[in-house]
């Protein structure tokens, strides 16, 4: 997390209620554009066949609460 951290000189661990945006997937094989099976996964979908456009990578939120606290309310 470390390099991800870096350009923005954010602290590390995360800070409580941060949010970084982070990529997710796995590609099993490689397939040219615009195949209809890109051959991987993707936690969210971002519904361009680059997966290198961090505008689209979901958000991860950070919480010094424990999971049976955030569930909650």
């Amino acid at each position: 997390m470390r390099v991800l951290a870096m350009p923005d000189n954010r602290p590390l661990p995360p800070r409580d209620g941060e949010a970084w945006r982070m990529n997710f997937f796995r590609f099993s094989q490689y397939k040219e554009a615009p195949a209809q099976d890109s051959g991987g996964w993707a936690w969210s979908p971002h519904y361009v066949w680059d997966s290198h456009v961090p505008e689209c990578y979901p958000f991860i939120h950070f919480s010094s609460k424990t999971v049976a606290e955030a569930g909650e309310r």
